[in-house]
């Protein structure tokens, strides 16, 4: 039992090294450049990805040509995400060998004058289904999916 919780505790590890590294290229990537990543889908199958952002404080994560994902903004237009970035995890949720997308993070709603209105939560989560990352849940008043 030791060896299972051990060998959970190491999976969970290395894919949420893989999974910050996405978020963490996005905030180290520099305004109004693009970067095309690799995302591991399962242990046979990958899918390549792009981070864009922008000069004006907004970035996505494009997924194939189907999804485009906003998950960076620090452009305060309404509201923007605290720590600039959404943090991403990939994992197999539903134990189906292949790594779910989870989103998650927390938004600041502002006035006009950019004071604080509130905060919002944000979890999605993206399952492999039928060779593409489809919504399986969302508990957010953001919509962050912009291919919809």
């Amino acid at each position: 039992m030791r060896y299972v919780f051990f060998f959970l505790l190491m999976y969970s590890a290395i894919a949420s090294v893989h999974a910050e590294s996405i978020s963490k290229q996005m905030k180290e990537l520099e305004h109004g450049t693009e970067k095309e990543i690799v995302i591991k889908v399962s242990q046979s199958k990958v899918l390549k990805a792009v981070l864009d952002k922008t000069t004006k404080g907004n970035g996505t994560l494009l997924l194939g040509d189907y999804s485009l994902l906003h998950i960076y903004d620090t452009h305060n237009d309404g509201y923007y995400y605290m720590d600039d970035v959404l943090n991403i995890e990939l994992t197999d949720v539903t134990g189906n060998g292949f790594n779910e997308l989870v989103i998650s993070g927390v938004a600041v709603q502002t006035d006009e004058k950019e004071k604080i209105q509130g905060y919002f939560e944000i979890i999605y989560i993206f399952s492999f289904i039928e060779g593409k990352y489809k919504q399986i849940y969302k508990r957010s008043p953001i919509i962050i999916d912009l291919a919809k």
